[in-house]
């Protein structure tokens, strides 16, 4: 693909996230005091429009930015973002409002990241089959986030996102799932997060990769993002208990489907045996494990 079209296809990339945080913004007036969260999501998907636009006038003038590096980022933000969207759709959901309009915006998201990921020169993965999580190919420049259920559910505790850590096949429920921010929308130090609008608040971050030796990489630590787990499920402010994880320590995977199996035991070499709260066998011989958080905390 020649340089023209790339900046090109950026453009119209950077005006279709522009338009859609309109729509989303919309539909969260329409979703009232639920629709919170979801102005959030509009409102950053208008301000990486923007930087976006901005990112490609530099580039259309820089020679040395042939390989738009710097659209990766780009897309992993805008995979993080679909994933956010998703998350305060399903909880607008618990209200039995109509979500179909929010569900879309949420594919338009994520087509957008996809769109800016093939930029990269990445292949997209396929959702036909669950992925190789050891897989360099499939991990390189990174892996889009996804939120999926294994069954045929309605529910919000049946929908989870899978990650794997250390080649372990891991998966959360969305409810236990607070939010997934970027490290510039909020103070990352040391062993602590200051969550966005809780600037005076600092709790614990759970380094995956630093307690248990595991590989880490990501395309630029500027935009490393964070993500929030609550073990109870209470949203910030309601009550303590919930723990920053860096995505960085996390490979997240496509969707996962299957048929779940039935309960059971992880094997004694499994690193994280003692902080598992579940695990399931699935089709295909694999296992996944929910984790407990609470009991990778040092107290």
């Amino acid at each position: 693909m020649t340089r023209e079209k790339k900046i090109w296809l950026c453009e119209q990339y950077a005006q279709k996230a522009w338009t859609l945080s309109s729509n989303i913004a919309q539909e969260a007036v329409s979703a009232g005091r639920l629709g919170k969260g979801y102005a959030v999501v509009a409102e950053e998907t208008r301000r990486l429009a923007d930087n976006l636009f901005d990112y490609v006038a530099k580039a259309r003038f820089d020679g040395n930015d042939s390989d738009f590096k710097g659209i990766t980022d780009f897309a992993l933000a805008t995979g993080f973002l679909s994933v956010n969207a998703a998350i305060e759709a399903l909880g607008v959901e618990d209200s039995e409002r109509g979500i179909e309009n929010m569900l879309i915006f949420v594919e338009d998201l994520r087509n957008i990241s996809l769109g800016l990921r093939e930029l990269t020169g990445a292949k997209a993965p396929s959702s036909a089959a669950m992925p190789d999580v050891t897989s360099a190919a499939y991990i390189s420049p990174y892996v889009m986030p996804e939120i999926a259920s294994p069954i045929t559910s309605s529910r919000k505790a049946d929908w989870f996102f899978r990650f794997s850590a250390g080649g372990i096949a891991l998966a959360e429920n969305t409810a236990n799932l607070v939010e997934i921010c970027n490290a510039r929308k909020a103070d990352v130090g040391g062993d602590t997060f200051s969550p966005r609008g809780l600037p005076q608040s600092r709790v614990p971050l759970i380094n995956l990769s630093k307690r248990f030796g595991l590989q880490s990489g990501n395309a630029n630590a500027d935009w490393q993002p964070v993500m929030i787990v609550c073990p109870d499920g209470q949203r910030f402010g309601k009550r303590d208990g919930f723990y920053a994880v860096l995505i960085d320590d996390l490979d997240i995977n496509a969707i996962f489907r299957s048929r779940i199996g039935y309960n059971a035991q992880p094997p004694e070499e499994h690193k994280l045996r003692n902080h598992t709260r579940e695990c399931w066998d699935v089709v295909g011989g694999e296992q996944i494990v929910f984790l407990d958080w609470h009991s990778l905390i040092d107290r």
